[in-house]
């Protein structure tokens, strides 16, 4: 059974377990710590990376984080459902220098596909259009690993007519790429 510590309200310092698990409609155990368990299970890794990334980033280190590091941080972020996180770590390596490759514009589309965010997705195609209208070299083109994980965020978030929209995309990407689907 779970339990949740709670304190009374008066000034000795007892506390008490109360039963915090209840039977769904199917009889079922649910608890409120499943939900706590499930998050920080989730932030526990995201933190880390990010302290990894800091602690490279700081004077006490020899050592510089390159784009591998950024992806690396940016994954974290998708698994951890931290969208902001994801973008300010691609505008953090974009300030320093760094050039995002499709690498990077995957884990950040897979962040967006973990939160359910169309308007975050849509923003990922706009930033690669942007960076393939500033260089001067082989355009970026999304990936199927891309628009995957964008057609999946339509899906997540019903977002119908989206979704059909990308999953034409993605098969006329298919045929340029001379991908055999069956």
């Amino acid at each position: 059974k779970a339990a949740t510590r709670i304190q009374d309200d008066d000034d000795d310092d007892d506390t008490y377990l109360v039963d915090s698990s209840w039977d769904d409609e199917n009889g079922n155990e649910n608890t409120d710590n499943d939900d706590y368990d499930k998050n920080n299970e989730i932030q526990k890794p995201l933190q880390k990376a990010l302290q990894l990334l800091s602690y490279m980033k700081s004077s006490q280190s020899n050592v510089t984080p390159n784009i591998v590091t950024y992806n690396a941080a940016i994954r974290a972020c998708a698994e951890g459902q931290d969208l902001i996180g994801a973008f300010e770590l691609v505008d953090e390596l974009i300030a320093c220098g760094l050039k995002p490759t499709i690498v990077t514009y995957g884990s950040l589309m897979t962040a967006c596909e973990r939160v359910g965010s169309v308007e975050a997705a849509s923003n990922v195609f706009k930033r690669m259009r942007t960076q393939n209208d500033e260089e001067e070299e082989e355009e970026m083109q999304p990936n199927e690993i891309i628009y995957g994980a964008a057609i999946s965020c339509c899906r997540k978030a019903r977002q119908v007519s989206m979704f059909f929209q990308l999953v034409l995309s993605l098969l006329f990407f298919l045929s340029l790429h001379q991908f055999t689907i069956f």
